[in-house]
């Protein structure tokens, strides 16, 4: 990658298989991005596409807008310039699926299409190459992998997964009287869903490989040397914890051992009452754990975290920079990634070198 937006880019990737594979290479592994010292010159933009159809039919601006942005960024640490594929929700598999989507600027609401009460009726969906957000991903994509090599990691997904793409089909409520009244239908639907993800998934990373260095990033924006997701399940906040063990750990098991690396983002208080059965995963690397908006912070569950560290996962943490020092003398700097960022470039180097001295293998 060129020095020019990421330094020690082959320095970086090996610290982050070393922190893949639990081991320690000096301190915890911290995604710390800033606004650059000397950003550099950015190209003129093309044109911003106005309606939504226009943005459909636009595969190389989310290439050149990501550009322009990587360019006045700092990447510190093992954080890596990313770009995304531009519209929020367009490789979601309910939308490739035909789900009908209103798209925000930085998310999408669904309308579902499963809506026979009784039947769910998953099994007869199939992924169509001639769908619009097909051609869209795969387009766009194509074009950020040959326009960006050497500059960024180009994302897979977001693709959404188990529980919450039947969700989408089918409307949260109705998936959840589904769970108690017609649970053999949601566990099939569920294996027929993760089918289509994995199809969707093998199509989007042959194309973003070579640009990717062999590996692949998402969201979350931690490189993995092969294919990695961080996996979810948002409707398990309303799940009951046997529930989600009979239904969607088998589902998750599967995720994990077709990817080479995962990351589980675990998203709410409530659904930390799973946090037992996603320890019970052998090929899960990580959990990302967040609280949830308007609630403490991570560092108040430091119980719960130092179990996750306990079963031998990672944990991935969004924190303030000022509480970095606090985690690092809690935690074990092996199984920890911080994602965090500063007002400026001094700010964010600093913060590293402090890190490295806080950080200890416990």
């Amino acid at each position: 990658m060129d020095p020019e937006y990421k330094e020690d880019w082959e320095g970086t990737k090996e610290r982050l298989k070393a922190w893949w594979r639990g081991e320690f290479f000096g301190r915890c592994g911290m995604d710390v991005t800033a606004p650059r010292k000397n950003p550099l010159p950015g190209k003129p933009l093309p044109p911003s596409p106005v309606t939504i159809e226009e943005r459909f039919l636009d595969y190389e601006s989310p290439a050149a807008w990501s550009e322009n942005y990587l360019g006045r960024t700092y990447y510190g640490g093992e954080s890596v310039p990313s770009a995304g594929i531009g519209i929020a929700g367009a490789a979601c598999i309910p939308a490739l699926l035909g789900c009908r989507v209103d798209y925000g600027g930085l998310t999408s609401w669904f309308h579902p299409m499963l809506t026979n009460p009784e039947r769910i009726g998953a099994e007869d969906l199939r992924l169509d190459p001639e769908h619009r957000n097909y051609r869209y991903v795969v387009r766009t994509l194509e074009n950020s992998a040959r326009k960006l090599k050497g500059k960024a990691i180009v994302t897979v997904g977001p693709m959404l997964g188990c529980g919450d793409t039947l969700s989408a089909l089918r409307g949260a409520e109705q998936v959840l009287l589904d769970c108690a009244e017609r649970p053999e239908q949601v566990f099939a639907a569920e294996k027929h869903l993760n089918k289509i993800w994995m199809e969707f998934f093998d199509v989007c990373f042959n194309i973003v490989r070579d640009c990717n260095d062999g590996g692949s990033t998402n969201w979350l924006n931690v490189w993995a040397p092969g294919k990695y997701y961080n996996l979810q399940n948002d409707l398990s906040y309303n799940v009951s914890a046997g529930m989600f063990r009979e239904i969607y750990l088998p589902i998750l098991k599967e995720q994990t051992e077709y990817l080479d690396y995962s990351l589980y983002h675990l998203d709410g208080f409530r659904a930390f009452r799973h946090l037992d059965a996603l320890l019970d995963l052998p090929r899960l690397h990580a959990i990302q754990f967040f609280p949830g908006e308007k609630q403490p912070g991570p560092l108040h569950f430091m119980d719960l975290l130092k179990k996750i560290q306990a079963a031998g996962k990672a944990v991935y943490l969004h924190l303030k920079p000022e509480e970095v020092e606090y985690a690092l003398k809690n935690l074990s700097a092996r199984l920890l990634f911080i994602q965090t960022s500063t007002p400026t470039e001094d700010e964010a180097r600093e913060l590293l070198r402090n890190a490295e001295k806080c950080s200890v293998n416990r």
